[in-house]
């Protein structure tokens, strides 16, 4: 049980600090705000962890002290704010992500911290270099006297993150927990990804809330991601940048698409700093995940501003001042970003479909396993046919949700649309293993769009808010 007790201590320390930062930044923050506070809270955490490090600091001795200095501002700031009115269903979504904790980390429960789930490739390299970045600067020449003795095997993760320019936002993040629990990264490398699942879950009902629907479809959504197969895959396969950067890609798109009015400048700066910060997060953990940012806020703008429904100067100001504030944060970092976003362009396009389970992703099964009706390339014959057709007709309920959301300008149906545009090139190259990956991160974005649809069907539709200037 002490893996679990360890999951819902980092958990609650990025809502407390997230929700903190979200109190320093909006006085009376709305509904969605507080739902993203976990998500805020980890990427809080990343960006000075990552800038200590990058001058020279060991994780080991930067975490304690910025955690102490993070927990006790957020504390104070929330001591001194007036008690939030939340509406009754938050606390049903406490109880949903219960669920979460439960349907996707049962083994926890059996095992402790002994369950290490598929034993993901993937989990090696970033625990690797956690334990590098944990005990010394990023930049600190690696010893290669230890090295060539065989007393460590972590330098080629050092080199593959140092000379090749790789992203090390989650490895940072594993190194701050490390430091704080006295564990090691394997002790850690789980409890923390299944935080990151619940803040995941929680930052996609932040994604469809809507005060003329209550808490129904919020509450519906956490439900519903608790059980969906894909989103526990990333939990089992080990990918916390995936999870976490999925659960931070969202929280950007709620905050980027959501500008502010310039004047008054004190509520304008906090607001525009905050979306910043998480923008910068998000490309510190999983940038490979940002030409699907960058497509959303393009599409997603260039329809409002046709429709006359946001304010050029407006917009142009809150883009400018969060992607000001990102670069400032990210400093160094910021080439690890474009080059990540490169060779993710350059993956796009080629062809890696020589994985035949990935290759399930080329054929019409593909469809039955986004939506759950079968697991990847196990069931076949009658059955297998049931599932596709089960799996073309959601789709295609889909895409009716996914059209109607967008003549609304909800942003959840741009996030979707700009996640399916991707489809088609990945197909074309035979690239099963991106579509395999974009199975993945559409995991929330389709759910949120057919209950967000759902809740609509009964709601008699309301003319778009228009952002003035002042």
């Amino acid at each position: 049980m002490l893996s679990v007790l360890i999951t819902f201590v980092i958990f609650t320390f990025f809502t407390v600090v997230g929700y903190g930062v979200v109190l320093a930044a909006a006085r009376a923050p709305e509904a969605p705000l507080i739902l993203l506070s976990p998500t805020i809270g980890a990427a809080v955490v990343v960006l000075p962890t990552m800038l200590a490090n990058y001058l020279g600091m060991p994780v080991q001795f930067a975490g304690p002290p910025l955690a102490l200095v993070l927990l006790v501002a957020s504390g104070l700031i929330i001591a001194r704010s007036p008690r939030p009115k939340l509406p009754r269903w938050f606390f049903v979504i406490a109880w949903a992500l219960l669920l979460g904790l439960v349907l996707n980390a049962w083994p926890m429960f059996i095992y402790g911290r002994n369950w290490m789930a598929f034993m993901n490739g993937d989990m090696q390299t970033y625990v690797n270099t956690a334990a590098n970045i944990f005990a010394r600067g990023f930049l600190v020449p690696p010893d290669a006297h230890a090295y060539i003795q065989q007393r460590t095997m972590t330098i080629p993760y050092e080199i593959r993150y140092v000379l090749l320019n790789h992203r090390s936002g989650a490895e940072n993040l594993i190194a701050f927990w490390m430091s704080l629990l006295g564990r090691n990264a394997y002790e850690v490398y789980m409890p923390l990804i299944v935080a990151a699942q619940l803040a995941l879950i929680s930052a996609a009902t932040a994604l469809v809330y809507d005060v003329r629907h209550g808490g129904r479809i919020p509450i519906a959504t956490a439900i519903v991601l608790s059980c969906s197969p894909l989103m526990t895959l990333g939990v089992a396969h080990q990918l916390l940048p995936q999870v976490l950067g999925i659960a931070l890609l969202i929280a950007t798109l709620l905050l980027v698409c959501s500008p502010k009015p310039i004047k008054p400048l004190g509520a304008f700066l906090p607001m525009a700093s905050l979306s910043g910060a998480v923008l910068a997060g998000f490309c510190a953990v999983y940038p490979e995940s940002a030409p699907i940012l960058g497509a959303t806020v393009f599409f997603y703008y260039a329809v409002a501003i046709v429709r006359r429904t946001i304010n050029i100067p407006v917009a142009c100001a809150w883009i400018g001042s969060t992607s000001a504030v990102a670069i400032l944060a990210l400093n160094a970092h910021i080439t690890t970003v474009l080059q990540m976003i490169i060779l993710t362009l350059s993956f796009s396009t080629g062809s890696v479909a020589r994985w035949s389970a990935f290759s399930a992703y080329l054929i019409p099964s593909g469809l039955a396993d986004v939506f759950g009706f079968s697991a990847v390339a196990q069931i076949e014959g009658s059955e297998l046919t049931l599932a596709i057709i089960s799996g073309a007709a959601l789709f295609l309920v889909t895409l009716v949700a996914m059209i109607a959301l967008l003549r609304r300008g909800r942003m959840v149906g741009f996030g979707l649309a700009a996640m399916l545009l991707g489809v088609p090139l990945l197909f074309v190259h035979k690239n099963g293993f991106g579509l395999y990956k974009l199975a993945m991160y559409v995991q929330p974005f389709l759910v949120s769009t057919l209950l967000s649809w759902w809740g609509d069907l009964d709601i008699r539709a309301i003319p778009p808010i228009k952002i003035e200037s002042s």
